[in-house]
């Protein structure tokens, strides 16, 4: 039988049992945390607060900026990704051009877009190439826990 998600829960025994989102949020808020972000979030945030009373900074991310350094100039084979690189429309027809239209964005594409600012879109057209030649020759992804079912 799972334990009730209170502040006297031992921090290991709360990372042993599934938890809704819902319910995580809800005990952020009874207990003054903050209550948003992903279930992930939401997870190390209660495990700290369990463990020893603190509460894990969350860094605010400063949107404009990561916009305005991803809309400036064209897009181009020999383009660098910049830092603070975001998925958007403008690269989904950029890749979509340069691929063709069975380009999709994916988990591990996406990943590694974000981990390889200063690399060359040349550089990331290949990797998506050998990312889908694994994914049709059959090999399977550990599903990332964002996509854990609610």
């Amino acid at each position: 039988m799972r334990p009730e998600l209170n502040t006297n829960l031992d921090p290991s025994l709360f990372l042993e049992y599934y938890w809704l989102k819902e319910e995580l949020s809800d005990f952020c808020r009874t207990q003054a945390l903050p209550a948003s972000g992903s279930k992930d979030e939401l997870t190390a945030r209660i495990h700290s607060f369990l463990k020893d009373g603190t509460v894990p900074e969350k860094r605010p991310q400063n949107t404009k900026v990561l916009q305005q350094s991803t809309c400036d100039s064209p897009l181009s084979p020999d383009s660098l990704i910049p830092a603070g690189y975001r998925n958007d429309e403008r690269h989904r027809s950029f890749f979509k051009k340069e691929i063709g239209g069975h380009f999709k964005f994916n988990v591990p594409f996406m990943d590694w877009m974000k981990a390889n600012a200063g690399k060359t879109y040349q550089q990331a057209i290949a990797e998506w190439l050998r990312i889908d030649a694994e994914k049709k020759s059959g090999i399977k992804r550990e599903i990332g826990s964002q996509f854990q079912y609610n």
